[in-house]
């Protein structure tokens, strides 16, 4: 119940490596949110030694331990690379939050993997605005590597959801080709024109 010593033994834990694993791995399958939360504390300090059990919880019944695996994946990074396919597969998951968290560690992971491009592009057109946020931001992180996302950005630069859109300005910066160059002044050109500006109110 006390959370300094719970994430004091979640770290001490990690120290013991692969052979604590599985029972981490349980551990995200608890009631209590905190409790499965230091659980992913201590499988991300654990790293490569947990990236296959995170790649099979990927699958499990309950949305929210496939999102704290998601999650935890990401945490590792590069590290988690084998998961690759795995997220891609778990972007498309029915739970949004599952989604979301898939894509958020596409972005971390796949940062030069061009291969993740198809599966944010898809997740920018989700239904849900986090999940369009966690892959717009994704492919922020991708830079040169989502040129193929122009189109994709293109769409949401009208989204209900100003980080939305600022995020998609930035994603297009970052990748940098002509195209993004154009995509971007011509979404931009509009804005020298005020929108606060009236009859009444010229300066």
């Amino acid at each position: 119940d006390d959370e300094r010593e719970a994430i004091a033994a979640a770290y001490d834990l990690a120290g013991y490596g692969a052979e604590v694993v599985p029972g981490l791995v349980e551990t995200l399958t608890a009631e209590a949110e905190m409790t499965r939360r230091n659980a992913a504390y201590a499988l991300s300090a654990i790293g490569a030694p947990a990236v296959d059990a995170l790649i099979d919880t990927l699958g499990h019944d309950q949305a929210d331990t496939r999102t704290d695996a998601a999650t935890t994946l990401g945490d590792i990074a590069v590290a988690a690379t084998d998961a690759l396919p795995a997220l891609i597969t778990a972007s498309r998951d029915p739970h949004e939050d599952v989604r979301k968290a898939a894509a958020e560690a596409l972005g971390i992971i796949g940062q030069s993997s061009p291969e993740v491009v198809p599966a944010l592009i898809d997740a920018v057109g989700d239904e849900h605005a986090g999940v369009r946020t966690a892959a717009v931001f994704a492919l922020c992180r991708l830079g040169p590597h989502a040129a193929e996302a122009v189109a994709a950005l293109e769409g949401v630069l009208d989204d209900d959801n100003r980080y939305i859109r600022g995020d998609a300005l930035h994603a297009l910066q970052r990748i940098d080709t002509p195209l993004a160059k154009d995509t971007l002044i011509k979404h931009l050109m509009p804005a020298r024109w005020c929108p606060i500006t009236t009859p009444e109110s010229t300066f």
